[in-house]
């Protein structure tokens, strides 16, 4: 589980617990059922750790290859979310156990964290402030204090919530300091770039040459990984385009027909901007395009790749009329779609071409270093696994999932 999502993760849980406080209110004398799933060392796993992430996941179960129709698919993912937990407690638990410890900015960071989440949660009673307080400052202190009564009603206090934020947040710092710590001992071979580009070079030029479909798979794979790096070879038959895209709204669907004055005359409008030269395509596309992925980079910059090779990857029409364009810098007459009106514009003939090894070798380095640093990582959290004295309470977690 990344860093990222740990932190939400926990915070998530320590919000459960005030949620859970509030449900089992009947009086001050009453104490949370929180009970403790696993112990790692001397830390503890509480069953509202588990809840959460349990939520978070289970959706996707099937996804990962978890039958939660049956009781072995249940049990199965059911451990697979404590082990989880697990792994991230025994690296806390070792890092304490190597005296690591946050620096006083660090800590200052930490506290930080904690009073945002605190001024967050405070915010979300500014709906139940009296409709008579007005100004901003004014509605936040009484929200505030609408809140306090809230925690006070639930038999804890601010000082209580906050020390669950502190520790949740200092907890996810020290996580992350001793990672890194960790994965600085990783190292990789001085020919290790050149290796694997050589190798990858040969197997993408053998698989695009057959299936010239397989290039754009693998260049959004690229996209969409955070160490990804894109095909060092680039077949025969691509184009890049961008296009303006005045989209359809649901609401005025009606069947299979679309009410399409009000897009027709915005149409008029970009037919005259473009008859006119009076602005640039990428001026018009911030005029009036619907499309978000066209917003966003490196599509905004690049445009989208298209090749007969992957028509299907868009909606029916499009790549149609983009490879009918000729000349860079020609647009599409307007076309339509499912999604609306669209309008084409070639920015680049992409040639086939191999990447340069020089050009590329920063990003294959970064991706193998990262690599080795997560295959030590995770060796060095198996090992730790091992060692450490585990306890785990799995009768406490086998109703999850079954309700």
């Amino acid at each position: 589980m990344s860093v990222s999502k740990r932190l939400v993760v926990k915070v998530l849980a320590a919000a459960i617990v005030f949620v859970m406080l509030l449900g089992t209110l009947a009086g001050c004398s009453l104490k949370v059922d929180d009970p403790v799933v696993a112990k790692v060392g001397d830390i503890k796993i509480y069953a509202s750790d588990y809840s959460q992430l349990f939520s978070s996941y289970y959706y996707y179960a099937s996804y990962m290859g978890f039958d939660t129709s049956t009781t072995e698919g249940i049990t199965a993912f059911q451990d697979w979310i404590l082990e989880t937990l697990i792994s991230d407690k025994v690296v806390v638990y070792m890092a304490e156990k190597a005296n690591v410890e946050l620096t006083e900015e660090e800590i200052a960071e930490v506290n930080k964290d904690v009073q945002t989440s605190y001024d967050t949660q405070v915010a979300t009673y500014k709906s139940k402030v009296d409709s008579s307080i007005t100004g901003e400052d004014a509605i936040l202190a009484e929200a505030e204090k609408l809140f306090i009564a809230a925690l006070k009603d639930a038999g804890t206090s601010v000082d209580e919530y906050k020390k669950g934020l502190y520790d949740a947040y200092y907890e996810d710092a020290l996580y992350k300091k001793y990672s890194e710590m960790v994965k600085s001992e990783a190292t990789i071979d001085d020919d290790a770039a050149q290796k694997y580009y050589d190798e990858q070079l040969a197997e993408q030029k053998a698989a695009y040459d057959e299936d010239p479909a397989e290039y754009y798979t693998d260049y959004q794979s690229a996209l969409n990984s955070s160490t990804g790096v894109v095909p060092f070879y680039v077949p025969a038959g691509y184009i890049r385009v961008k296009h303006i895209l005045v989209k359809f709204d649901d609401e005025d669907k009606d069947g299979d027909t679309v009410d399409k004055a009000e897009y027709d005359k915005i149409c008029e409008e970009i037919d005259t901007h473009l008859a006119s030269g009076a602005y640039s395509f990428d001026e018009l596309i911030e005029m009036y395009n619907d499309d978000d992925g066209m917003k966003n980079e490196p599509y905004k910059t690049e445009g989208y790749l298209v090749s007969e090779a992957i028509e299907d990857k868009y909606v029916d029409g499009f790549a149609e009329a983009a490879l009918k364009l000729k000349n860079v810098g020609d647009v599409s007459p307007r076309i339509e779609t499912e999604h609306g009106y669209h309008y084409i514009q070639l920015i680049e003939k992409v040639e086939p071409k191999t990447i340069a090894f020089d050009d590329v070798k920063e990003d294959i380095n970064t991706k193998l270093l990262t690599e080795a640093q997560n295959k030590l990582f995770s060796e060095r959290i198996d090992a730790w696994i091992k060692e450490t004295p585990i306890t785990r309470y799995e009768s406490r977690i086998r109703y999850y999932g079954l309700q």
